[in-house]
């Protein structure tokens, strides 16, 4: 009898040892699955940071792609406008005046869309003066010219020079004294008497004044010819 219990107890320690080694090694496993979930869990969450990352680079990209294309357009779209412009005021003349513009970025330091406008806003004042076209087209040239030399003399834009002489010619010379340009309306009255365009100052018109003042503004800028 004592020999069945020793047998039965023996038995019972050695199922019990089998058990709790059971346990400790399905705890291990246990502690591996999750160690496994947490890596899993990490990578599918550095996964989706990488996409939201890629995702927001996508659309920066995207926006810097759309914003370089709509300047594009908008480049294109006022080069055609200026193109217009200059086909109304130079009408067959207009091809020397594009090809002038074209060449502007390295001989004036000016887009060819500023030297179009440029041209265009002094040859419409000389056109209305009553001057050929060619007389309108080289001195619409000329005077673009001059005011890019101007503008880099006194620092200014070229475009402040342009409207200096448009003022100018329009009879107002404030603007264009700060190039060193002195016109007086006495000045300009007696330069168009000069030039016969009228009998005496008095009767000088608006277009001979505008037309004297041409000649004086040429005179003063000499030295930026």
């Amino acid at each position: 009898m004592a020999t069945i219990r020793a047998t039965i107890a023996a038995k019972l320690g050695l199922d019990t040892q089998d058990f709790i080694k059971g346990a400790r090694d399905a705890g291990k496993s246990t502690e591996q699955l999750e160690k496994q979930v947490d890596q899993a869990a990490t990578s599918v969450e550095n996964l989706g940071e990488g996409l939201r990352k890629a995702s927001r680079t996508a659309t920066i990209a995207g926006g810097v792609i759309g914003a370089a294309m709509g300047i594009a357009v908008k480049a294109a779209s006022d080069l055609q406008e200026s193109q217009n412009v200059t086909n109304l005021v130079f009408e067959e003349s207009a091809a020397e005046i594009v090809a002038f513009s074209q060449t502007a970025r390295f001989s004036l330091g000016i887009s060819e869309r500023a030297a179009r406008e440029a041209t265009a806003q002094v040859g419409g004042l000389l056109k209305n003066m009553g001057l050929t076209m060619d007389e309108t087209t080289g001195y619409s040239k000329e005077l673009v010219q001059i005011a890019s030399d101007m503008g880099s003399a006194f620092n200014t834009e070229p475009a402040d020079a342009i409207y200096a002489i448009g003022a100018a010619l329009r009879g107002e010379t404030e603007p264009i004294r700060r190039y060193n340009v002195m016109l007086s309306d006495q000045e300009i009255r007696q330069e168009a008497v000069n030039m016969k365009l009228a009998e005496t100052p008095k009767e000088a018109d608006r277009a001979a004044r505008a037309q004297a003042a041409l000649s004086l503004i040429f005179k003063q800028t000499s030295d930026f010819a």
